[in-house]
């Protein structure tokens, strides 16, 4: 259904993706019929993700009442960003507003949004109530529903009511950070179109939905459009059933994608720790990685261990941790060195990361050598570098010269940090080892006459158990 009856252009375009949620659709699209912004100056793209049920027909009542509501269907789902992209595809609005279907729209919230992208380009994250809420959830905190059919009403008790706050409203209305776009969620966004297509639209690389919108942000924010927080373009999530273990599961392995995607430290630092508290730990990484002497951290004690330069020798696929500084000129060169100094210009090989996630699948290297970097990590980083090390390949190598070891300011800074911020929110359900305890060390090489040495690292069985399970 094409409802743009020969019109070019629009102030604003509406793209609201939908799977199987005919009935959260229909209060969303009912709440648009009743925007302050003037009919002839907006529509509204629907776009069915390929849903088992037809929500379309469903809502045909409904969408016949939007002043101007085109409807797609794509033949294969399972890309929340290919079906807003193929939305915006459609859309002549000179601004974008990416709505979910579950979000019901408060009168003013296109007012909003075009005022907003009016004064600046912007990739701006409208004020969503109740985000991630259940039915049961909603019954034990708030009790009976509230009146998803009166938007006014429903925006007034939601501003009342702490519990149903957005957190961005906190996050992003501080000083600017550069994680700024890991705050960019789709349930109630706009953007510019122009912006959209000078940056390619959202990746349809990423399954289902989720981290999809903050790849695109980064994107934006990389060509000079930041993420913004806007208050006053309020939204109602509306609360459904949920399978949070697999939303949870799902954006785990989303983040790989994007870290291999973005293979930075800003990234990795998001994918670490949880995106609140990113903000916190990326400027103390970034002065970290400032501070830190290549020299300190290379591969130096090499030349005082001939077994593990055979070793070197006889593999084929190397993965070095810290810095490839003092690499013996006689050895293969390693297929990737991971560290937070800055790579060289044409340097292909080298990925300014700290380590606590790495963008590649699991046996990638034959041997994963790290330097000894480690020893400015505190524990619990420490733990996740080596977990990470030992996934990635399949044998980990750690050097080492203790009498070489001095802790700088800026890891002393880098461990308070840490400490505080260090547990991301999804650690209930992926504990991270944190303790040197969960690993077995032996010795592989010593030098002869020098502490340099060398150790053999694997994972020791650490299975978690219900505290039900202790006490029986």
């Amino acid at each position: 259904m094409d409802h743009h009856s020969g019109v070019s252009r629009l102030d604003v375009s509406v793209v609201i993706p939908v799977y199987n949620m005919g009935p959260q659709l229909r209060f969303t699209l009912s709440a648009l019929c009743s925007q302050t912004v003037e009919p002839d100056r907006y529509e509204v793209i629907v776009v069915d993700d390929a849903s088992p049920h037809d929500v379309l027909r469903e809502s045909a009542e409904v969408i016949d009442r939007v002043p101007r509501c085109t409807t797609l269907r794509r033949r294969t789902g399972g890309s929340a960003g290919a079906a807003r992209n193929l939305g915006a595809a459609q859309a002549i609005g000179s601004v974008l507003v990416f709505l979910d279907a579950d979000c019901v729209a408060a009168p003013d919230l296109l007012a909003a949004h075009l005022a907003a992208q009016h004064e600046s380009s912007v990739a701006a994250c409208g004020n969503t109530f109740a985000r991630e809420l259940t039915p049961s959830a909603w019954s034990l905190l708030m009790g009976d529903p509230w009146p998803l059919h009166d938007p006014v009403e429903l925006m007034a008790r939601a501003r009342s009511d702490p519990r149903l706050s957005d957190d961005r409203a906190t996050e992003l209305n501080g000083r600017p950070e550069d994680t700024d776009w890991a705050f960019f969620w789709t349930q109630n966004v706009s953007v510019r179109r122009d912006d959209f297509h000078r940056v390619g639209g959202f990746c349809e690389q990423f399954p289902g939905k989720g981290v999809e919108d903050m790849e695109f942000a980064l994107r934006l924010r990389d060509h000079g459009v930041p993420t913004v927080f806007l208050p006053e373009a309020q939204a109602f999530h509306q609360p459904h059933d949920r399978d949070r273990l697999g939303d949870l599961i799902r954006d785990r392995r989303n983040d790989h994608l994007m870290l291999r995607r973005h293979p930075r430290l800003e990234v990795e630092a998001v994918c670490s720790y949880g995106i609140g508290k990113a903000r916190t730990v990326w400027p103390a990484l970034r002065r970290f990685a400032a501070n830190l002497d290549p020299a300190t951290i290379d591969c130096a004690e090499l030349s005082s261990l001939p077994a593990v330069r055979d070793l070197l020798r006889e593999t084929s696929r190397v993965a070095v941790i810290g810095a490839a500084g003092s690499w013996p000129t006689e050895l293969p060169p390693p297929a990737r060195i991971i560290g937070p100094v800055q790579p060289d210009p044409g340097s292909p090989d080298h990925m300014p990361l700290m380590g606590t996630r790495l963008p590649f699948d699991d046996n990638t290297f034959d041997l994963v050598l790290i330097t000894k970097y480690w020893r400015l990590l505190p524990v619990p980083t420490l733990c996740r570098v080596l977990d990470e090390a030992v996934r990635c390949g399949r044998r980990t190598i750690m050097l080492d010269s203790p009498a070489e070891h001095a802790r700088g300011s800026s890891a002393a800074d880098l461990a308070a940090v840490l400490h505080d911020a260090g547990q991301p929110f999804w650690e209930f359900s992926f504990p991270l080892r944190r303790e040197l305890h969960q690993f077995h060390f032996e010795r592989f090489d010593q030098a002869a006459h020098m502490a340099d040495r060398a150790l053999d690292v694997r994972l020791l069985p650490w299975p978690v158990r219900p505290f039900s399970e202790v006490l029986s």
